[in-house]
């Protein structure tokens, strides 16, 4: 079975506890994310997602422009190792009820995050693979030739 190194985004976006939630907010969105990692002295102290801005912050009005993220963030978030299999992983995602994991190095420093959005893309890239190996394998005992799906097909 596969480990989540296989599909965990590396070189995940950090910011430090001491951000204001309106900087570490401006940072997830032009990057395009659903959460960011705490890092404290190279090890990771927390994260902070989109659910933290909405029901921490936004819904309890606090200002995001003076609030630090020491204040919202969740701290010392569950992580995995990169070599944790993929099962447990969702399983642990499943159970919490979380978006995001954390994967960490021994030394608890951040090298990955892996989102629900990257076990859906895992997920449906192996049903592509297994359906288009099911229909090679129909084509083939069809008596279709093999070699047609090889560069897409060659006709002079």
């Amino acid at each position: 079975m596969s480990s989540i190194k296989n599909i965990m985004n590396p070189n995940p976006i950090t910011c430090s506890s001491s951000e204001t939630v309106s900087d570490v907010a401006k940072k997830m969105s032009e990057k395009g994310l659903g959460a960011i990692l705490v890092v404290e002295n190279d090890k990771i102290s927390g994260i902070f997602s989109e659910r933290d801005l909405l029901n921490r912050v936004v819904s309890k009005g606090l200002n995001p422009e003076t609030t630090s993220i020491k204040d919202v963030e969740t701290k010392n978030p569950v992580s995995v190792s990169q070599d944790t299999k993929i099962k447990e992983c969702v399983s642990i995602i499943k159970e919490k009820n979380f978006r995001h994991l954390p994967v960490v190095d021994g030394n608890s420093k951040p090298i990955g995050i892996i989102s629900t959005r990257d076990f859906l893309s895992y997920i449906v890239g192996g049903l592509e693979k297994f359906i288009d190996q099911s229909v090679y394998e129909k084509e083939i005992k069809e008596g279709a030739d093999p070699y047609d799906h090889i560069g897409g097909g060659y006709d002079k």
